[in-house]
């Protein structure tokens, strides 16, 4: 065989190799993920979650909802919401506007949301004139709220009695004679000082009245405050078991290919999700029990 017919012979094995590599590589590259398999490592870890809330002691009221997807070529998407043992009440008016959690766990703070929701309602109608219109709520305030309004209601009556009487008098006056008449002026200065005497202490009523709603609002306020903070601080706890759960249990997404990741979506009231992206490597080296799993994802809220 010629030299120049070994170089072709040459040639063309290395051609058919490089194919053969090529396209090797490129199977190996574009071949789809086990998608039964990958369905079945997201609902071991769905089961995994649901589990470590249902044996979770430190925070008895949190439950979540969970669902998860595969994107391909990106990773795994796992939508979470968290799901009180309870129900949301929404109670709205022109004054007040509060989402009013009721737990099944918790019955017995239902008065105090009531005692609330009254408060807020006779706060706005502080400055109505609404004579005889009376709200009350438990406790040495009820008693004392009744007392002022009561009082207030009596002076209005005795305003629009002495107001009657002064019109009477002027009537008489017309029809009156000569000698009538100073003893109609006499009647007429004693109402007026009555009068006079009612006003003041109407205002006095209704100071102290303005200032009984104030601090029932200041009292609302600060127990709103308080229930705002004890459910930021149930939400931070239910989030905390959450990525835990995905650090500890991150290898049972076996299935999920090296260079995709694990997202986890974490749904709010009203407002932005708190989304966390994990590289595989990062949910492999955590340690819930040495620092926070939040430091080793990407994390922004949306």
């Amino acid at each position: 065989m010629s030299i120049q017919a070994r170089i072709k012979k040459h040639n063309l094995l290395f051609n058919i190799v490089a194919v053969f590599t090529a396209s090797s590589i490129a199977f190996h590259s574009f071949a789809a993920p086990d998608y039964d398999r990958m369905r079945k490592d997201i609902n071991i870890m769905i089961g995994i979650v649901k589990s470590a809330f249902e044996n979770q002691d430190d925070c008895k009221s949190c439950q979540v909802q969970i669902t998860g997807h595969y994107l391909a070529d990106q990773g795994v998407v796992f939508n979470v919401t968290p799901a009180s043992r309870g129900y949301v009440h929404a109670f709205k008016s022109d004054d007040f506007e509060e989402n009013v959690e009721v737990f099944a766990e918790g019955m017995a703070a239902i008065p105090l949301f009531v005692e609330d929701i009254l408060a807020s309602v006779e706060a706005g109608l502080a400055n109505e004139d609404l004579p005889g219109f009376t709200i009350s709520t438990e406790g040495d305030w009820s008693e004392e709220s009744r007392i002022a309004r009561q009082a207030l209601r009596e002076a209005r009556a005795g305003l629009r009695e002495a107001n009657r009487e002064l019109r009477e008098i002027e009537i008489e006056a017309i029809h009156a004679e000569e000698d009538e008449l100073s003893e109609l002026e006499r009647r007429e200065s004693e109402v007026l000082r009555e009068m006079e005497r009612i006003s003041s202490q109407q205002e006095e009523i209704e100071s102290d009245i303005a200032s009984q709603m104030e601090a029932k609002r200041i009292q609302a306020e600060k127990k709103r405050v308080k229930r705002l903070e004890a459910k930021r601080q149930q939400f931070e706890e239910m989030e905390t078991l959450l990525l835990n759960t995905f650090c500890d249990y991150s290898s049972t997404m076996r299935s999920l290919p090296r260079n995709e990741r694990v997202s986890v979506i974490v749904s709010k009231d009203n407002e932005q999700s708190n989304i966390y992206v994990f590289e595989q490597s990062e949910l492999a080296d955590c340690d819930s029990s040495k620092n926070d799993v939040r430091d080793h994802a990407l994390s922004y809220a949306f």
